[in-house]
């Protein structure tokens, strides 16, 4: 009987090699097929747990006073304030011309927050993925509420990918260099940056409490 069985297989060799190369392709494809469903699994669970976070952070800042938003932590209130703001938009038809009727605070802090935290990996990155009349309104925001070395770095990105400046071209090494001076000044100015935007929260407390428009 083994005798048959090493014969039949010297003679139909191939007929074996064929079959092992399909299981070996179809345990491949079932790995491949795990690791994307557990990909998938932890992909649905981030996004679920982000959005458990917002809704948090919506109900805590819907409502402002003096003590709450001076109590908060900096990220937080400008995360919560920016939420709200968004509600407003998404219950509008037309989110565009909705922007444009919010009163210029709202608009500033909105603006921000898709800076700060949006999925943004970089200054360019940012303004690679967002258009007017986001960015521009980011750019002023950046400009009145932030000033100083931050706003002269966001500016010249501004200028480099959505400013209208025909004269004003960079090169990706001139890029790649601003990346890194934005994220140097990200690192070393961060807390100082939102303390400027948690102020200007609470010196406009009324306008975030009004639901309006405008």
């Amino acid at each position: 009987m083994l005798r048959e069985a090493v014969a039949a297989f010297r003679e139909y060799y191939y007929i074996t090699l064929v079959f092992a190369v399909f299981l070996v392709a179809a345990v491949l494809v079932w790995i491949k097929a795990v690791s994307a469903a557990r990909k998938r699994g932890k992909q649905r669970g981030d996004i679920l747990e982000k959005l458990r976070e917002e809704d948090e952070l919506r109900a805590e800042f819907s409502s402002l006073t003096d003590k709450k938003a001076s109590a908060a932590d900096s990220e937080r209130l400008i995360r919560g304030a920016a939420l709200n703001v968004g509600r407003e938009l998404e219950q509008s038809g037309d989110i565009n011309d909705a922007f444009e009727k919010l009163a210029k605070q709202k608009q500033f802090i909105y603006a921000l927050s898709f800076v700060f935290f949006e999925d943004a990996e970089s200054l360019s990155d940012f303004y690679r993925k967002n258009g007017s009349p986001l960015t521009e309104t980011a750019d002023d925001a950046a400009r009145h509420i932030i000033g100083g070395n931050f706003y002269d770095t966001f500016h010249r990105g501004f200028r480099m990918f959505d400013g209208g400046d025909e004269d004003y071209s960079a090169t990706s090494d001139e890029v790649k260099a601003l990346d890194e001076e934005y994220f140097a000044l990200l690192k070393q100015e961060k807390e100082e940056i939102f303390c400027s935007i948690k102020k200007y929260i609470c010196e406009n407390i009324e306008i975030f409490n009004n639901k309006e428009m405008c």
